[in-house]
């Protein structure tokens, strides 16, 4: 029920819609139900034989058996056996309707264009169809014609055939297959081709002249050109991505010595803040101080730098420090800039102690990374190491093996 009242009123009409409609459906159901009789069966109607058995089902009453105990019972009616006549009728009616429809629109057995129509089955009668043909491979299952065996017009015997269990009858036609109608530039192409196929297997004469004309349209023949625009594309697009690619490395690897260096550089920087802090300056005389005061840590020299310039073109100092502190990113600078703001929005009591703290838990994270590089160091020297010890082992072994 919480989750019902969780909905709003749309949603709970349409809830309330669907349960009354299901509701309705089941009684319905039922009413339909009670009313429904048990069809007493008699007969059946046997299939044609040209369609499928039918699978029944149904109940039985027997007498002497407990009513409320029925016989459930499941079967198969086949279709009706033929005769041998009707067989026959059924095969020689296949065999006319094959002749008469095989032939497709426009065509005939004096000219088969295109191929023709052998329906395996026909309706309303159970005989198999099949054909095929004198010369193999001419026509497809389908029908179609396979021009590629088809080049000129040919007589081709067709023989169609129908079956019935065990019963066969046989009907052969002779049919003319004409090749693929060309269009009139696929017959000059054909006509071009066939002339120079002619001029390069003479071999009686010395030099081959490639014909000028073929049937009154002119023939000019060229060596492909070598172009190279492809080439240079490809060459280009590959240059382009692997500049891409080692630009993009080097842009990442100054960005990262460029935050190492902001890193290694917080400790001193908050340092000779405090000792500039505590000697009496403001804090923009100590940022005017350090400005000088980081020449070999150009990063940082360039961030105080900025810094200064922003204050001195109508930034105030507390934007200009959040501005430091969100261009260099991290959680130290960021803490720095949030002391020194503090101080200029509420006083500066309490600046230089916080500072002074700061510094304190910078010079300790500056001892801890030092160890971790240390121990980084001494991780990168053990297979140099390794590699030693096996040298200076060879070169012990090796010639006191050679000497037994």
């Amino acid at each position: 029920m919480e989750a019902y009242r969780a909905f709003d009123k749309k949603q709970k009409l349409i809830i309330l819609i669907s349960l009354l409609l299901t509701v309705l459906g089941i009684v319905a159901g039922l009413i339909y139900d009670s009313r429904l009789k048990n069809e007493e069966v008699k007969k059946f109607i046997r299939p044609k034989s040209y369609e499928n058995p039918t699978n029944i089902s149904f109940e039985l009453e027997v007498d002497g058996v407990d009513t409320d105990e029925k016989i459930n019972y499941t079967g198969q009616v086949d279709v009706k056996k033929l005769s041998e006549n009707e067989i026959d009728n059924y095969l020689n009616k296949a065999l006319e309707e094959t002749e008469k429809n095989m032939f497709r629109e426009g065509e005939s057995k004096e000219k088969v264009i295109t191929g023709i129509n052998i329906e395996p089955k026909l309706p309303e009668n159970p005989v198999d169809i099949s054909f095929s043909t004198d010369e193999s491979e001419v026509l497809f299952e389908n029908g179609d014609i396979n021009f590629e065996l088809v080049k000129e017009k040919r007589k081709v015997i067709v023989k169609i055939l129908t079956s019935y269990e065990e019963r066969e009858k046989e009907k052969y036609i002779d049919i003319i297959v004409f090749p693929k109608a060309l269009t009139e530039e696929e017959r000059l192409k054909n006509a071009v081709t066939e002339k120079i196929n002619l001029a390069l297997l003479s071999s009686e004469n010395e030099i081959v002249e490639i014909p000028n004309e073929v049937e009154g349209h002119m023939v000019r023949a060229f060596f492909p050109k070598k172009e190279i625009t492809g080439s240079i594309a490809g060459f280009a697009i590959v240059l382009i991505i692997c500049l891409f690619v080692v630009f993009n490395e080097d842009n990442k690897k100054k960005i990262k010595e460029r935050e190492e260096e902001l890193k290694n550089g917080y400790t001193e920087f908050v340092g000779r803040f405090v000792i500039l802090l505590g000697a009496g300056l403001g804090i923009l005389a100590v940022w005017k101080k350090l400005e000088k005061g980081f020449t070999s840590n150009k990063s940082l020299n360039e961030e105080i730098r900025f810094t200064l310039w922003e204050i001195g073109n109508g930034k105030t100092e507390r934007e200009a420090y959040e501005n430091f502190g969100r261009r260099i990113g991290g959680t130290q600078y960021a803490k720095f800039v949030s002391v020194i703001n503090q101080s200029l929005k509420l006083g500066s009591g309490q600046l230089l102690k916080r500072l002074e703290a700061e510094s304190e838990a910078a010079m300790f994270e500056r001892r801890n990374n030092a160890k971790v590089m240390g121990e980084v160091a001494d991780t990168k020297l053990l297979l140099p190491m390794m590699i030693q010890l096996v040298l200076i082992m060879l070169v012990i072994m090796v010639p006191a093996i050679m000497a037994v």
